[in-house]
């Protein structure tokens, strides 16, 4: 199973930073922890007590965020230290959040007592993940051998950030790729080979593009600035067309865009992702815009069931149109009875809306 937040810097209401949850064989990891993903964790009753660990894909502050929070909750909940992975660097920034949570450490021991908050399960076990050897194409920072429970780290191009990884995970020959912050890359096509769901990060350029020109166009020091930052992203994330060819290239079962850049802030803009790319024809998989508290369940015949499909349920507005259709096809049918020609196109359009109405599921969800 795996429970994910989908926003990037660019932020909007309803979308907090990213966060994937990962659940399977007993074991509880997230990847990732951005700003206010806790509460979106908090939500959806995730365990956190029961939190396995963090895994981190690289460094960047909306992806590093709520540590501080999920680590204490996790305490809270009655867990010991919290497992850290991450590539170089994950000591520096797991020491900082220590030292900026050690007040907050002493306030809760003096209020609740030791005996219920143990000071010594307070804190981090922080495991560096070394460099993928020459040659191999990821590395084991995680394996369960009862269960078979697996979690495999490959580097990525989300240069100049260095280094940057993405996660493959697999359970009973299960596989749920999460691709981090990255551009199209050979080592992230080998990992997500056949795997059955692709969490994969996306920027449209299209839109990034011609929001730097209109700021550009303003002339003021500070939308220059704006243009200026819009332009250099466009390099160092998966254009929404590239991630169509990676799950071609991959043949995943099933993708989910995520960390969306710019963040869509309603229906219509989710389906602009998809307005400037094409899908593979060679490609029989499925693409969805993710949404923050999005569960998706991988089961033992590789059959993948979304079984949430956002943490903020969104009507769909084909179906309130076919629902809206019918019954004035109804009330058409009625006051022009006595004309044939009449009486038939409104029987014609009523079938059609039925059918828009039960063929369309009841909650909003971008597809391709």
């Amino acid at each position: 199973m795996c429970i994910y937040r989908t926003g990037s810097p660019l932020i909007q209401p309803g979308r907090v930073g990213p966060c994937t949850a990962i659940v399977g064989g007993g074991h509880f990891f997230l990847v990732d922890c951005g700003p206010a993903s806790f509460r979106v964790i908090r939500f959806l009753g995730l365990p956190v007590g029961r939190l396995s660990g963090i895994i981190f894909t690289h460094y960047h502050s909306d992806h590093i965020g709520d540590l501080g929070e999920i680590m204490t909750f996790s305490w809270i909940g009655g867990n010991s230290k919290l497992a850290v992975y991450g590539p170089k660097g994950v000591r520096e920034v797991v020491n900082g959040f220590n030292e900026a949570y050690s007040l907050d450490k002493g306030y809760r021991i003096a209020h609740h007592g030791a005996d219920i908050l143990p000071p010594e399960n307070h804190g981090y076990v922080i495991h560096v993940i070394p460099p993928v050897p020459e040659g191999r194409d990821n590395i084991i920072l995680f394996r369960d051998n009862t269960s078979t429970f697996t979690i495999k780290g490959f580097e990525v191009n989300h240069y100049p950030v260095k280094p940057a990884y993405g996660y493959r995970f697999e359970f009973n020959g299960r596989a749920v790729v999460v691709s981090g912050d990255t551009c199209k890359c050979d080592s992230l096509i080998k990992n997500a080979f056949k795997c059955d769901l692709l969490i994969q990060e996306a920027i449209c350029c299209e839109v990034i593009g011609k929001m730097a020109k209109v700021f550009k166009s303003r002339g003021h020091p500070n939308t220059k600035r704006q243009a200026k930052f819009l332009d250099d992203i466009l390099d160092y994330h998966t254009p929404v067309q590239d991630g169509f060819d990676v799950a071609a290239a991959a043949d995943v079962k099933e993708m989910v865009f995520s960390h969306l850049v710019p963040t869509p802030q309603n229906m219509l803009l989710e389906n602009i992702f998809f307005l400037y790319s094409r899908k593979p024809t060679s490609w029989k998989g499925t693409a969805t815009i993710g949404a923050d508290g999005m569960i998706f369940t991988v089961r033992e015949n590789h059959t993948i069931q979304m079984v949430s499909s956002a943490l903020v349920k969104r009507p769909n507005p084909y179906r309130l149109a076919g629902q809206i259709g019918t019954v004035l096809a109804g009330f058409l049918y009625y006051i022009a009875r006595s004309n044939p020609n009449a009486k038939n196109v409104s029987i014609f359009a009523g079938a059609a809306a039925l059918l828009t109405w039960f063929r369309s599921q009841p909650d909003f969800v971008s597809r391709m």
